[in-house]
Protein backbone atom coordinates (compact mmCIF):
# COMPACT_ATOMS: atom_id res chain seq x y z
CA UNK A 1 0.00 0.00 0.00
CA UNK A 2 2.21 2.80 -1.28
CA UNK A 3 -0.32 5.53 -0.45
CA UNK A 4 0.09 5.15 3.33
CA UNK A 5 1.87 7.95 5.18
CA UNK A 6 1.26 10.58 2.50
CA UNK A 7 0.05 14.11 3.15
CA UNK A 8 -3.70 14.47 2.61
CA UNK A 9 -5.38 17.26 0.75
CA UNK A 10 -8.22 19.00 2.59
CA UNK A 11 -10.86 17.23 0.50
CA UNK A 12 -9.27 13.85 1.24
CA UNK A 13 -9.46 14.49 4.98
CA UNK A 14 -13.14 15.37 4.71
CA UNK A 15 -13.97 12.40 2.51
CA UNK A 16 -12.20 9.88 4.75
CA UNK A 17 -14.10 11.32 7.69
CA UNK A 18 -17.38 10.87 5.83
CA UNK A 19 -16.45 7.27 4.98
CA UNK A 20 -15.78 6.52 8.65
CA UNK A 21 -19.13 8.01 9.70
CA UNK A 22 -21.08 6.08 7.04
CA UNK A 23 -19.31 2.82 7.83
CA UNK A 24 -19.98 3.31 11.54
CA UNK A 25 -23.69 3.61 10.77
CA UNK A 26 -23.46 0.47 8.62
CA UNK A 27 -21.82 -1.41 11.49
CA UNK A 28 -24.54 -0.27 13.91
CA UNK A 29 -27.32 -1.41 11.58
CA UNK A 30 -25.62 -4.74 11.02
CA UNK A 31 -25.23 -5.29 14.76
CA UNK A 32 -28.95 -4.60 15.18
CA UNK A 33 -29.88 -7.28 12.63
CA UNK A 34 -27.18 -9.79 13.60
CA UNK A 35 -29.52 -11.80 15.85
CA UNK A 36 -32.12 -12.26 13.11
CA UNK A 37 -29.82 -12.39 10.09
CA UNK A 38 -26.58 -14.21 10.88
CA UNK A 39 -24.51 -13.03 7.83
CA UNK A 40 -24.73 -9.56 9.40
CA UNK A 41 -22.04 -10.65 11.89
CA UNK A 42 -19.57 -10.99 9.00
CA UNK A 43 -20.70 -7.60 7.76
CA UNK A 44 -19.85 -6.03 11.13
CA UNK A 45 -16.32 -7.42 10.87
CA UNK A 46 -15.88 -6.09 7.33
CA UNK A 47 -17.23 -2.65 8.28
CA UNK A 48 -14.86 -2.52 11.27
CA UNK A 49 -11.87 -3.34 9.06
CA UNK A 50 -12.88 -0.62 6.61
CA UNK A 51 -13.26 1.91 9.43
CA UNK A 52 -9.75 1.07 10.66
CA UNK A 53 -8.24 1.46 7.18
CA UNK A 54 -9.94 4.80 6.53
CA UNK A 55 -8.90 6.06 9.97
CA UNK A 56 -5.25 5.30 9.13
CA UNK A 57 -5.63 7.05 5.77
CA UNK A 58 -7.22 9.99 7.58
CA UNK A 59 -4.05 10.30 9.69
CA UNK A 60 -2.11 11.01 6.49
CA UNK A 61 1.59 11.69 6.96
CA UNK A 62 1.26 10.96 10.66
CA UNK A 63 1.72 7.28 9.78
CA UNK A 64 5.22 5.89 9.23
CA UNK A 65 5.27 3.96 5.93
CA UNK A 66 7.77 1.49 7.40
CA UNK A 67 6.22 1.27 10.86
CA UNK A 68 4.15 -1.47 12.49
CA UNK A 69 0.88 0.41 11.96
CA UNK A 70 1.49 0.51 8.22
CA UNK A 71 2.13 -3.24 8.17
CA UNK A 72 -1.02 -3.94 10.15
CA UNK A 73 -3.01 -1.70 7.80
CA UNK A 74 -1.63 -3.56 4.79
CA UNK A 75 -2.85 -6.80 6.34
CA UNK A 76 -6.26 -5.29 7.09
CA UNK A 77 -6.51 -3.99 3.53
CA UNK A 78 -5.79 -7.50 2.22
CA UNK A 79 -8.83 -8.83 4.10
CA UNK A 80 -11.41 -6.26 2.97
CA UNK A 81 -12.16 -7.44 -0.58
CA UNK A 82 -12.37 -11.14 0.41
CA UNK A 83 -14.55 -10.09 3.35
CA UNK A 84 -16.97 -8.14 1.16
CA UNK A 85 -17.17 -11.08 -1.23
CA UNK A 86 -18.02 -13.56 1.54
CA UNK A 87 -20.50 -11.20 3.22
CA UNK A 88 -22.39 -10.51 -0.01
CA UNK A 89 -22.36 -14.18 -0.98
CA UNK A 90 -23.67 -15.42 2.37
CA UNK A 91 -26.36 -12.73 2.34
CA UNK A 92 -27.65 -13.65 -1.12
CA UNK A 93 -27.28 -17.37 -0.39
CA UNK A 94 -29.42 -17.23 2.74
CA UNK A 95 -32.25 -15.33 1.04
CA UNK A 96 -32.41 -17.78 -1.87
CA UNK A 97 -32.08 -20.78 0.45
CA UNK A 98 -35.01 -19.74 2.65
CA UNK A 99 -37.19 -19.29 -0.45
CA UNK A 100 -35.86 -22.52 -2.04
CA UNK A 101 -34.74 -20.68 -5.18
CA UNK A 102 -31.74 -21.86 -7.21
CA UNK A 103 -28.62 -19.77 -6.61
CA UNK A 104 -25.07 -20.20 -7.93
CA UNK A 105 -25.94 -23.62 -9.40
CA UNK A 106 -27.23 -24.74 -5.98
CA UNK A 107 -30.79 -26.08 -5.82
CA UNK A 108 -32.85 -26.08 -2.64
CA UNK A 109 -35.88 -27.95 -1.36
CA UNK A 110 -37.86 -26.76 1.67
CA UNK A 111 -35.08 -24.41 2.72
CA UNK A 112 -32.24 -26.92 2.45
CA UNK A 113 -29.82 -27.98 -0.23
CA UNK A 114 -31.45 -30.65 -2.35
CA UNK A 115 -28.21 -32.58 -2.78
CA UNK A 116 -25.10 -32.99 -0.65
CA UNK A 117 -23.02 -34.56 -3.39
CA UNK A 118 -19.47 -33.52 -4.22
CA UNK A 119 -20.80 -31.22 -6.96
CA UNK A 120 -23.17 -29.51 -4.55
CA UNK A 121 -20.40 -29.19 -1.95
CA UNK A 122 -18.08 -27.62 -4.51
CA UNK A 123 -20.76 -25.15 -5.62
CA UNK A 124 -21.50 -24.18 -2.02
CA UNK A 125 -17.88 -23.58 -1.01
CA UNK A 126 -16.29 -22.38 -4.26
CA UNK A 127 -16.74 -18.74 -3.28
CA UNK A 128 -14.90 -19.33 -0.01
CA UNK A 129 -12.00 -20.81 -1.98
CA UNK A 130 -11.97 -17.78 -4.29
CA UNK A 131 -11.95 -15.47 -1.26
CA UNK A 132 -8.91 -17.27 0.14
CA UNK A 133 -7.10 -16.93 -3.19
CA UNK A 134 -7.91 -13.20 -3.27
CA UNK A 135 -6.56 -12.85 0.26
CA UNK A 136 -3.29 -14.53 -0.75
CA UNK A 137 -3.03 -12.29 -3.83
CA UNK A 138 -3.57 -9.16 -1.74
CA UNK A 139 -0.90 -10.23 0.74
CA UNK A 140 1.61 -10.85 -2.06
CA UNK A 141 0.91 -7.41 -3.53
CA UNK A 142 0.63 -5.36 -0.31
CA UNK A 143 3.82 -6.76 1.21
CA UNK A 144 5.78 -6.59 -2.09
CA UNK A 145 6.41 -10.33 -2.18
CA UNK A 146 6.32 -10.55 -5.98
CA UNK A 147 9.58 -10.73 -7.90
CA UNK A 148 8.56 -7.80 -10.09
CA UNK A 149 7.75 -4.60 -8.20
CA UNK A 150 6.13 -1.33 -9.24
CA UNK A 151 5.76 1.64 -6.92
CA UNK A 152 2.45 2.57 -8.57
CA UNK A 153 0.83 -0.73 -7.53
CA UNK A 154 -2.08 0.17 -5.29
CA UNK A 155 -2.26 3.71 -6.70
CA UNK A 156 -3.70 2.99 -10.11
CA UNK A 157 -7.03 1.70 -11.35
CA UNK A 158 -8.46 0.13 -14.47
CA UNK A 159 -7.76 3.27 -16.51
CA UNK A 160 -4.01 2.56 -16.53
CA UNK A 161 -4.15 -1.14 -17.38
CA UNK A 162 -3.48 -0.41 -21.03
CA UNK A 163 -0.46 1.72 -20.17
CA UNK A 164 2.67 -0.14 -21.22
CA UNK A 165 4.71 1.56 -18.51
CA UNK A 166 3.26 -0.70 -15.80
CA UNK A 167 4.21 -4.31 -15.10
CA UNK A 168 2.57 -7.39 -13.63
CA UNK A 169 2.67 -5.95 -10.13
CA UNK A 170 0.03 -3.38 -11.06
CA UNK A 171 -2.11 -6.01 -12.77
CA UNK A 172 -2.01 -8.36 -9.77
CA UNK A 173 -2.94 -5.46 -7.50
CA UNK A 174 -6.18 -5.04 -9.47
CA UNK A 175 -7.05 -8.74 -9.87
CA UNK A 176 -8.97 -8.95 -6.54
CA UNK A 177 -11.05 -5.93 -7.49
CA UNK A 178 -11.81 -7.43 -10.90
CA UNK A 179 -12.90 -10.75 -9.41
CA UNK A 180 -15.01 -8.98 -6.79
CA UNK A 181 -16.67 -6.90 -9.53
CA UNK A 182 -17.73 -10.03 -11.44
CA UNK A 183 -19.20 -11.67 -8.33
CA UNK A 184 -21.02 -8.62 -6.96
CA UNK A 185 -22.55 -7.82 -10.33
CA UNK A 186 -23.91 -11.38 -10.48
CA UNK A 187 -25.18 -11.23 -6.88
CA UNK A 188 -26.76 -7.84 -7.51
CA UNK A 189 -28.63 -9.09 -10.59
CA UNK A 190 -29.72 -12.26 -8.75
CA UNK A 191 -31.14 -10.28 -5.82
CA UNK A 192 -32.86 -7.81 -8.13
CA UNK A 193 -34.49 -10.70 -9.97
CA UNK A 194 -35.49 -12.25 -6.65
CA UNK A 195 -37.08 -9.06 -5.36
CA UNK A 196 -38.94 -8.39 -8.61
CA UNK A 197 -40.27 -11.87 -9.36
CA UNK A 198 -40.00 -14.10 -6.29
CA UNK A 199 -40.22 -12.01 -3.12
CA UNK A 200 -43.47 -12.31 -1.16
CA UNK A 201 -43.75 -8.54 -1.27
CA UNK A 202 -45.14 -7.60 -4.67
CA UNK A 203 -43.82 -4.49 -6.38
CA UNK A 204 -45.49 -2.75 -9.30
CA UNK A 205 -42.21 -1.89 -11.03
CA UNK A 206 -38.71 -3.24 -11.56
CA UNK A 207 -37.48 -0.03 -9.93
CA UNK A 208 -37.81 -1.50 -6.43
CA UNK A 209 -35.51 -1.60 -3.38
CA UNK A 210 -33.93 -4.89 -4.47
CA UNK A 211 -32.05 -3.16 -7.30
CA UNK A 212 -29.91 -1.22 -4.84
CA UNK A 213 -27.12 -3.82 -4.53
CA UNK A 214 -26.72 -3.87 -8.31
CA UNK A 215 -26.24 -0.11 -8.17
CA UNK A 216 -23.70 -0.66 -5.41
CA UNK A 217 -21.85 -3.21 -7.55
CA UNK A 218 -21.65 -0.71 -10.39
CA UNK A 219 -20.37 1.90 -7.93
CA UNK A 220 -17.61 -0.45 -6.85
CA UNK A 221 -16.50 -0.91 -10.46
CA UNK A 222 -16.51 2.85 -11.06
CA UNK A 223 -14.49 3.45 -7.90
CA UNK A 224 -11.73 1.15 -9.18
CA UNK A 225 -11.55 2.86 -12.55
CA UNK A 226 -9.68 6.01 -11.51
CA UNK A 227 -5.94 6.44 -11.24
CA UNK A 228 -3.41 8.77 -9.73
CA UNK A 229 -3.80 10.60 -6.44
CA UNK A 230 -7.58 10.17 -6.34
CA UNK A 231 -7.45 6.38 -6.53
CA UNK A 232 -7.26 5.72 -2.77
CA UNK A 233 -10.32 7.94 -2.28
CA UNK A 234 -12.39 6.51 -5.12
CA UNK A 235 -11.48 2.86 -4.49
CA UNK A 236 -12.35 3.09 -0.80
CA UNK A 237 -15.47 5.02 -1.70
CA UNK A 238 -16.62 2.34 -4.13
CA UNK A 239 -16.18 -0.38 -1.52
CA UNK A 240 -17.94 1.68 1.18
CA UNK A 241 -20.80 2.42 -1.23
CA UNK A 242 -21.20 -1.28 -2.08
CA UNK A 243 -21.26 -2.27 1.60
CA UNK A 244 -23.81 0.45 2.36
CA UNK A 245 -26.16 -0.73 -0.38
CA UNK A 246 -26.02 -4.29 0.97
CA UNK A 247 -26.81 -2.99 4.45
CA UNK A 248 -29.70 -0.94 3.05
CA UNK A 249 -31.25 -4.09 1.55
CA UNK A 250 -30.97 -6.22 4.69
CA UNK A 251 -34.24 -4.91 6.26
CA UNK A 252 -36.11 -6.01 3.11
CA UNK A 253 -34.39 -9.41 3.22
CA UNK A 254 -35.28 -9.90 6.87
CA UNK A 255 -38.89 -8.87 6.29
CA UNK A 256 -39.22 -11.25 3.35
CA UNK A 257 -37.78 -14.15 5.37
CA UNK A 258 -40.06 -13.40 8.32
CA UNK A 259 -43.12 -13.14 6.03
CA UNK A 260 -42.20 -16.48 4.50
CA UNK A 261 -41.90 -18.06 7.93
CA UNK A 262 -45.30 -16.68 8.95
CA UNK A 263 -46.83 -17.95 5.73
CA UNK A 264 -45.33 -21.41 6.28
CA UNK A 265 -46.64 -21.46 9.85
CA UNK A 266 -50.11 -20.57 8.64
CA UNK A 267 -50.10 -23.37 6.08
CA UNK A 268 -48.89 -25.81 8.71
CA UNK A 269 -51.67 -24.76 11.07
CA UNK A 270 -54.19 -25.02 8.26
CA UNK A 271 -53.14 -28.58 7.52
CA UNK A 272 -53.63 -29.52 11.15
CA UNK A 273 -57.06 -27.94 11.15
CA UNK A 274 -56.21 -25.44 13.88
CA UNK A 275 -56.73 -22.29 11.89
CA UNK A 276 -59.85 -23.23 9.93
CA UNK A 277 -61.78 -25.24 12.51
CA UNK A 278 -63.67 -22.22 13.76
CA UNK A 279 -64.66 -20.80 10.36
CA UNK A 280 -65.63 -24.19 8.91
CA UNK A 281 -67.56 -25.22 12.02
CA UNK A 282 -69.52 -21.99 12.11
CA UNK A 283 -70.45 -22.30 8.44
CA UNK A 284 -71.54 -25.95 8.47
CA UNK A 285 -74.30 -25.44 11.06
CA UNK A 286 -76.18 -22.73 9.11
CA UNK A 287 -75.84 -24.83 5.94
CA UNK A 288 -77.45 -27.89 7.57
CA UNK A 289 -80.17 -25.77 9.12
CA UNK A 290 -80.97 -24.15 5.80
CA UNK A 291 -81.10 -27.54 4.11
CA UNK A 292 -83.67 -28.83 6.62
CA UNK A 293 -85.92 -25.86 5.95
CA UNK A 294 -85.68 -26.40 2.19
CA UNK A 295 -87.10 -29.88 2.68
CA UNK A 296 -90.24 -28.23 4.07
CA UNK A 297 -90.57 -25.83 1.19
CA UNK A 298 -88.06 -23.25 2.40
CA UNK A 299 -86.15 -21.15 -0.17
CA UNK A 300 -82.95 -20.38 1.77
CA UNK A 301 -79.67 -21.57 0.17
CA UNK A 302 -76.85 -23.20 2.11
CA UNK A 303 -73.88 -21.02 3.10
CA UNK A 304 -70.55 -22.16 1.57
CA UNK A 305 -67.40 -21.65 3.60
CA UNK A 306 -64.31 -19.97 2.13
CA UNK A 307 -61.42 -22.41 2.76
CA UNK A 308 -58.69 -19.79 2.32
CA UNK A 309 -60.50 -16.68 3.48
CA UNK A 310 -58.52 -16.51 6.69
CA UNK A 311 -55.14 -16.07 4.97
CA UNK A 312 -53.39 -13.10 6.56
CA UNK A 313 -52.30 -10.26 4.30
CA UNK A 314 -48.63 -9.28 4.23
CA UNK A 315 -48.30 -5.56 4.86
CA UNK A 316 -45.44 -3.68 3.18
CA UNK A 317 -45.70 0.05 4.00
CA UNK A 318 -47.71 1.13 1.01
CA UNK A 319 -46.28 -1.39 -1.45
CA UNK A 320 -48.74 -3.77 -3.05
CA UNK A 321 -49.34 -6.82 -0.84
CA UNK A 322 -49.79 -10.47 -1.70
CA UNK A 323 -53.41 -11.31 -2.38
CA UNK A 324 -55.03 -14.58 -1.36
CA UNK A 325 -54.75 -16.08 -4.82
CA UNK A 326 -51.16 -14.89 -5.22
CA UNK A 327 -50.25 -16.36 -1.86
CA UNK A 328 -51.57 -19.76 -2.89
CA UNK A 329 -49.64 -19.57 -6.14
CA UNK A 330 -46.47 -18.50 -4.30
CA UNK A 331 -46.73 -21.51 -2.01
CA UNK A 332 -47.01 -23.79 -5.01
CA UNK A 333 -43.62 -22.44 -6.17
CA UNK A 334 -41.89 -23.52 -2.96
Amino acid sequence: MTFLGETNEDYETVIYGVYIAVLAIDAAVLMYYSCRFHPAVLGVIVASLMIFENAVLLAGDGVDQDGQLAKVTSGVHACIIPGILLFFYETAYLVHKRRSVKFCCITFDEGHRRSYSLKSFAARHSTQVVAILLLVTNILVNFDLLKIEDDTAGQTGYADLTDGDHNEHVFFALVPSMVLAVYVLYFGIALWKYGTSISLTVYSSRANPWVITLIGAIGQVVGQSFSGSVYPVTSNGGEAFLLTTIVALIPHMVRDIEDLEKFAEYLEDAEEGKTLDGSIGSSIAPSSHAGSHSGHGGNSAPHKPNPIGGLPKLQSNGVAVLSVAQAANAESML
